[in-house]
């Protein structure tokens, strides 16, 4: 690279682009440094794989059917049976949460417009539109 250096000024000029260079790429090597441990922090890789998992098709749709379909079944199990002490309340409240689980997870779609369906009907007619 330095090859053509045939004086002492050459050589202090080209140890100066060589420092400069040094500086360039300490600063580099920091800013480096910096980001890969901002994002290694536990909320960003958290926030990372949430976006990547989110942004694949149809993961999404899954999350939410299956959410859906949990909170369904906790819902009818507390409703159904509470907070019993009763080994055979409780199997058969877990035995109806998997059931409801499993039916609106494969159903979400029925249901969600089912809902709308109602809902613009009651808002229908609540605004006095029939």
């Amino acid at each position: 690279m330095y090859s053509n250096i045939k004086s002492s000024a050459d050589l202090k000029t080209a140890i100066v682009k060589l420092e400069a260079k040094e500086a360039i790429e300490k600063e580099e090597l920091i800013s480096n440094f910096n980001s890969f441990k901002e994002s290694m922090k536990p909320m960003n890789l958290i926030k990372s794989t949430l976006t990547k998992v989110t942004s694949q098709p149809g993961v999404v749709g899954s999350i939410i059917k299956t959410s859906l379909g949990l909170g369904a079944g906790l819902i009818s199990k507390n409703l159904l049976w509470g907070k019993s002490r009763s080994i055979f309340k409780r199997l058969a409240g877990t035995a109806v949460k998997l059931g409801v689980t499993g039916i609106v997870a494969r159903n979400t779609d029925k249901i969600k417009y089912k809902g709308l369906k109602l809902l613009t009907s009651v808002l229908g007619k609540k605004h006095g539109k029939t």
